[in-house]
């Protein structure tokens, strides 16, 4: 069990340097902070088939819905921080929204659903 959270705290770790340095690489390097989805989703893939490998399937598709619940709150707030480059949408407002934290936690859930019956 212990094992589990501890791939789940890596997970966030890595979300966490992901917002952050990819923030401020995207307004540097002038690209769309919106590209890294495909790094994410590569988290939250790894994170779950580690999460079901140690435990079960249903524990490693929670482990990534709590990944995306995380990139979708905490996430954001580190990119308005850093001031991420969104590219042409320059009326875009970093906010944490209901319906985009729900739809992010489910889609990181399908993510791991797909990932862990792939490698499995």
């Amino acid at each position: 069990m212990i094992e589990q959270f501890t791939y789940i705290g890596l997970g966030i770790l890595e979300l966490t340097i992901l917002d952050s340095i990819g923030s401020i690489l995207s307004r540097k390097l002038n690209f769309n902070y919106a590209l890294l989805i495909v790094v994410s989703i590569s988290i939250y893939s790894l994170t779950s088939i580690n999460v079901a490998i140690i435990g079960n399937n249903t524990n490693g598709i929670i482990a990534g819905c709590i990944l995306g619940l995380f990139d979708a709150t905490i996430g954001v707030l580190i990119a308005k921080k850093f001031k991420a480059n969104t590219g042409d949408l320059k009326d875009f407002e970093w906010e944490v929204k209901p319906n985009t934290v729900f739809g992010l936690s489910i889609f990181a859930g399908v993510i791991s659903i797909i990932s862990i019956y792939a490698y499995k």
